[in-house]
């Protein structure tokens, strides 16, 4: 069986809408995946003809791609009968299914992977790229790294557009798999991760990465797959290396609320400052500049506009938070809070 010069040796794997293929190019010598469009009959021409344009477009935005996070698109054509197809690199070792046959992975061999797949992921959101169908069966293990293969096609026979959030909740999906080693979804329902596992219950803050990046709302998720594996490779690594620590307040409140607490810490700093040294001339004990008003004015400095600053009968002496550190859980850029009850969970798309 040949599609083009592309001699089929044997099937890889097959889904509704594509197959794919373990071929060899004769022309370069080397064995290669593809991928082709399978014919339905029950489709009606033109919807026929609809999804063999899609299937081209995918090709043509998946192979404009340069991450060493995907598989590379080596060729794209169509065979006698007019089916298209796709010819991807062929990626030397298991799939993280496979590879699951074993067992959960350590929990290092997890944050490389977050990591990786995280930073390929946003890097083909940037260039309006979704790949649609991140699982456990299209991330293959090579000796490189981990790579995404096989774009989605599911989403084209919907007529409906995948967003980087689907992508973030299949990656979620998959990494909670990976330490694990069971499905984050059970019967409709889903775990904990440090409850299904007892020795991720060494890691403090990994529930509640999850219960974000799997929340039923994708807006309470992470702002994107990056910030996803570097979040979960942190909080990974950190135990290994003996660094791990609570996380700071920095590292979840959202970014806006910290350039506003800044700023409003800025200017009570100097309100203060100047209180004091022009209360420093006045020497009769009447005119000097009690605690009670500079704890006052740097109450009503920081407050929200319209709101009254609460009156304490012993008002402490204002000090100073201290500038952050390290933390656990690095800090996320323009998205919510993390919170451990961010909503149902879905159940997993088909």
């Amino acid at each position: 069986m040949h599609f083009g010069r592309y001699e089929v040796a044997l099937p890889i794997a097959e889904g509704p809408l594509g197959k794919v293929l373990l071929a060899r190019d004769p022309v370069l010598g080397r064995q290669v995946a593809l991928k082709a469009l399978r014919s339905d009959p029950d489709l009606a021409d033109g919807a026929k003809e609809r999804l063999a344009a899609r299937f081209r477009e995918v090709g043509r935005a998946f192979a404009a791609l340069s991450h060493p996070g995907f598989s590379a698109l080596h060729d794209m054509g169509e065979d006698e009968s007019g089916t298209p197809y796709l010819v991807f690199e062929l990626v030397k070792g298991p799939s993280l299914r496979e590879r699951l046959g074993a067992g959960p992975l350590p929990p290092g061999e997890v944050a490389a992977i977050g990591r990786a797949l995280g930073a390929a992921l946003t890097y083909a959101h940037g260039a309006d790229f979704v790949h649609g169908d991140v699982k456990p069966e299209n991330i293959m293990l090579s000796p490189m790294g981990a790579k995404l293969t096989d774009p989605g096609l599911g989403w084209l026979a919907r007529e409906q557009t995948a967003s980087p959030y689907d992508d973030q909740l299949g990656l979620a999906t998959a990494l909670y798999e990976a330490l694990a080693g069971k499905p984050a979804w059970s019967g409709g329902s889903r775990q904990p991760p440090s409850a299904v596992a007892p020795h991720l219950r060494s890691f403090p803050h990994i529930d509640t990465i999850f219960d974000r990046a799997l929340a039923a709302d994708p807006r309470k998720r992470f702002s994107s797959c990056d910030v996803l594996g570097n979040v979960l490779a942190t909080e990974l690594e950190g135990l290994e290396s003996g660094r791990v620590a609570p996380a700071s307040v920095s590292s979840i409140v959202p970014r806006a609320t910290r350039r506003w607490q800044n700023a409003a810490a800025g200017v009570a700093v100097l309100v203060i400052g100047a209180l004091v040294v022009l209360g420093r001339p006045r020497r009769s004990p009447g005119d000097g500049v009690s605690l009670r008003s500079v704890s006052s004015a740097f109450f009503a400095a920081i407050a929200p506009h319209g709101a009254a600053p609460a009156h304490h009968p012993r008002p402490a002496p204002p000090t100073s938070a201290p500038a952050g550190g390290a933390s656990t859980v690095p800090a996320e850029p323009a998205a919510p809070a993390l919170d451990a009850s961010a909503g149902s969970d879905p159940s997993p798309a088909p």
